[in-house]
């Protein structure tokens, strides 16, 4: 996060902003940590943007992230995203969602749409 620019984020949104966006992060991936079962939860995925549409992103979740997981045991992947964009691509890579909800951030609404992979 360091390298990413949070102390940039801290800085001009202040603490007050950053822990109002933690609190909606921790409602958001409430119905991800409330699965029962071996499920294992995907925090974050990012693709650098010079690097985006070219297929990182799907290869490194059906090559290596999945089959991972599964060798582990776990019966289901899940996470949750705010992004419409992000939407298409997990369910373009075998996700399906589960849950909605809407959220009031500094005024705005934001979306965020929880999935599930079941294996």
């Amino acid at each position: 996060y360091i390298m990413k620019g949070w102390p940039e984020v801290v800085a001009k949104g202040g603490v007050k902003s950053v822990r109002a966006w933690h609190a909606m992060e921790l409602q958001a991936s409430a119905p991800c940590h409330e699965l029962s079962g071996k499920n294992w939860y995907l925090s974050l995925l990012t693709v650098d943007k010079n690097a985006e549409g070219k297929g990182h992103g799907s290869r490194f979740l059906q090559e290596f992230l999945i089959p991972y997981v599964k060798e582990q045991g776990a019966e289901s992947l899940s996470l949750f995203t705010n992004s419409q964009a992000n939407r298409k691509f997990y369910q373009k890579n075998g996700f399906n969602e589960f849950d909605e909800k809407k959220f009031a951030n500094n005024g705005n609404s934001i979306g965020s749409w929880s999935y599930i992979m079941r294996f």
